[in-house]
Formats: C-alpha cells, sequence, structure tokens
C-alpha cells in the first residue's frame, strides 16, 4: 500500500482541530519507512466483537473525466478513466461489501451528449467493481443534464439521488446536497459552483431514517459530495451545521464522508469524524480509500495510491477519543 508524502491541510490547522477536539495525532518522520497520519480515535464499541469486519466499502471522489489537457491547478483529466480502472481493480482484490462514488465523477463539456458519453465511460469501468456500487452526483455532474439524466447513465443501486441502504448492522444514508439556497434543485446548468444546500424536507426525511435506524439498534453514516467541514468554508454546504446538529441528536452517526474541496481534510465536529476524500483528478495516480468498520468499534480508512491519506486506525474507547 502507499502512503501519502503530505498532509491534505497544513500540520499546524490540523493538530489546532485536533486539540480543539481534544484529540491528538503522531506525523511519522521523513527518516521513518513511511510518513503518514495515524490517529486513534472513538468509536462506540460493538456487542460480541470477534475480530469480523461489520462493513469494508471502497470510495472514490472528483475524477472530473474529460478529454481535455492536463492544467496547472493541477488537474489530469485523461487520467480519470485508467484511475478508476486501477482503483476499482484495488476494491475487488479486497472483498468489499460496496464501492461509492462521491461525485463530480466528470468535467462538463457544455454539451449533452458528450457529457453523457463521458459519465457513461467512467461508468462502465466502475460497476466492473464486483458488488453494488453507490453514486452520489456533483454539481459538475450536473451542468449539461438532468438528476434523471445521471441516474439513468449510472449503475448506482440506490436509483435517487437521495437515499439510504444497510449493511453490517449500518445504516448508510447517501445527502443530495446539490441544490441552491433557496431550495431549488440543480438541473441541467441551473447552479453556481458556491451553491450547496440540503433543503430541510431532505433533513427531515433523514432523521426519520435514523430515526428508524435507532429503534432496530443499528449505527450510521453517511454521504454528500460536498463538504461538511469547517475548513473548506467557500466550499462548504451552506446549511452543514443544521444537517450536523440533526444528525448528532440522534447519537448513533459514526462518520462523515464528502468530497469537493479538492485538497482533503479531517474534524471532528460534535462527535462525528467528518473526513473529506482526496480528489482523484488532481494527480496522475489514482487516489481512493477503502473504509473498514470492525466490530470491535474500531474505523480505519486507509488510502489507495500517493495521496490518499490513511486516516486510521479509530480505535474503540469506553472514554471516547484518545491518542
Amino acid at each position: 500500500m502507499n502512503f501519502p508524502t503530505r498532509l491534505p491541510i497544513p500540520r499546524r490547522k490540523f493538530l489546532h482541530s485536533l486539540a480543539a477536539a481534544g484529540l491528538s495525532g503522531t506525523i511519522l518522520t521523513k527518516a521513518e519507512e513511511h510518513q503518514f497520519l495515524r490517529l486513534r480515535l472513538g468509536l462506540p464499541a460493538q456487542p460480541g466483537g470477534d475480530g469480523t469486519d461489520l462493513v469494508r466499502f471502497g470510495i472514490i471522489t472528483d475524477t472530473h473525466y474529460g478529454d481535455l489537457d492536463d492544467t496547472t491547478r493541477p488537474r489530469y483529466f485523461r487520467r480519470s478513466l485508467p484511475n478508476v480502472t486501477e482503483a476499482v481493480a484495488g476494491f475487488n482484490e479486497s472483498d468489499l461489501d460496496f464501492a461509492i462514488h462521491l461525485g463530480d465523477v466528470i468535467q462538463e463539456t457544455h454539451n449533452r451528449n458528450a457529457s453523457l458519453a463521458l459519465l457513461q465511460a467512467i461508468d462502465a469501468e466502475f460497476s466492473k467493481f464486483d458488488g453494488p456500487v453507490h453514486y452520489v452526483p456533483g454539481n459538475h455532474d450536473l451542468a449539461d443534464f438532468s438528476k434523471a439524466d445521471f441516474l439513468a447513465h449510472t449503475s448506482g443501486a440506490g436509483g435517487q439521488t437521495q437515499y439510504a441502504f444497510d449493511q453490517g448492522g449500518y445504516r448508510f444514508i447517501v445527502f443530495d446536497a446539490c441544490h441552491r439556497a433557496d431550495g431549488v434543485p440543480y438541473n441541467n446548468g441551473n447552479y453556481a459552483w458556491t451553491d450547496c444546500f440540503i433543503p430541510p424536507q431532505q433533513i427531515e426525511w433523514a432523521s426519520g431514517v435514523l430515526d428508524d435506524a435507532k429503534s432496530s439498534g443499528m449505527r450510521a453514516m453517511a454521504f454528500a459530495h460536498q463538504n461538511f467541514d469547517r475548513f473548506g468554508n467557500s466550499f462548504r454546504i451552506a446549511n452543514a451545521d443544521a444537517v450536523i446538529a440533526m444528525l448528532a441528536s440522534k447519537g448513533i452517526v459514526d462518520a462523515l464522508f464528502s468530497g469537493h474541496q479538492h485538497g482533503g481534510n479531517y474534524e471532528f465536529i460534535e462527535g462525528i469524524h467528518v473526513i473529506t476524500l482526496v480528489a482523484n483528478v488532481d494527480g496522475p495516480d489514482r487516489s481512493a480509500a477503502i473504509v473498514r468498520i470492525a466490530a470491535d468499534g474500531a474505523l480505519e480508512v486507509a488510502g489507495i495510491g500517493k495521496r490518499q491519506p490513511n486516516w486510521g486506525p479509530y480505535a474503540a474507547s469506553a472514554d471516547g477519543p484518545n491518542p
């Protein structure tokens, strides 16, 4: 496995966020064999833990696939297709329960048919995963066609842009934050890149889904394209604080995963691990992750590729997060 050689956010800012949450981290020095982030954070222990993982899944985001030259941002648009192929191969070697793409699958072309062809090309590779695949639409995915088009041309198991599914004692919620601040959904270019909002009716729906999960003794995690973390305020979901407050009030939500802010990030907010994945398009190599939820309550996010951080393992503790 390749480990990243840098943090996705400045070291001082990252350690400040840990201190604010009562956490600590260890950064290995360059003289050591690998340089990567290793944290030990608390998750509720599951009864009867026998070392078997409850859930294992693959995750990738912001491929921005397009027939475009590389840019100095940098962005490697054409490389995204083989990178997805390589990531899926890694997923298939790892005996995972599902795979999820967190959105901005393509870079828009301003031509509906051309953009749909790009989407179908990525889906043809992503659907080679040996199990259910899930998609979260991103803002760039909806520049040239509607959400209905996005769903019709991908192989996602959900069949909707907001939905929930269960796996291994966990309920996973997929949020659709592709709405303007007035609640109007993105639809064929009806957005600005700064628009990202989860409408009240979607929050109410998620609240009910979580209440049902809680009554069944389940834990929960959630996905969105746009980010919940506070370091990327210009990219952040406009009502992220309200959504997180609702999630935290249920007492069963362990983590939130998103993309959108390409550099990646980590925060611990109201008892929830808020993890923003590094964009695939920002380098020539694959950038993905494998997430393990262990029966003893540990969470591990292991990066695949040089640029995706290894956020873990996160160890269970009766006293909450511990170094």
